[in-house]
């Protein structure tokens, strides 16, 4: 619900696809592939922050703060990743 509220986009323009080949993201190589680095170094247990632009609906582009953390369970392994993400236009 808040990829429609806040971009305009339809919740299938980011469902079952990997982050960088969003919409947000798939715009520019260099960003789609730096997002790709992000994604996988925070899959790899570092903690990931950088400001990345971000295409949102109606084709405008916005500069955000992007940071993916994650989530590790019981024995310390990492289960799930949390993207996020602030306007800092």
């Amino acid at each position: 619900r808040a990829t429609e509220q806040v971009t305009g986009l339809p919740l299938d323009a980011v469902l079952n696809r990997p982050l960088w080949e969003t919409y947000y993201f798939a715009h520019d190589p260099a960003v789609s592939g730096r997002v790709r680095d992000l994604v996988r170094a925070a899959a790899a247990g570092e903690t990931v922050r950088e400001d990345i632009v971000a295409r949102i609906g109606d084709d405008r582009f916005l500069t955000i703060d992007f940071a993916v953390g994650a989530i590790r369970d019981g024995a310390g392994r990492i289960t799930h990743l949390i993207p996020s993400a602030t306007d800092v236009t």
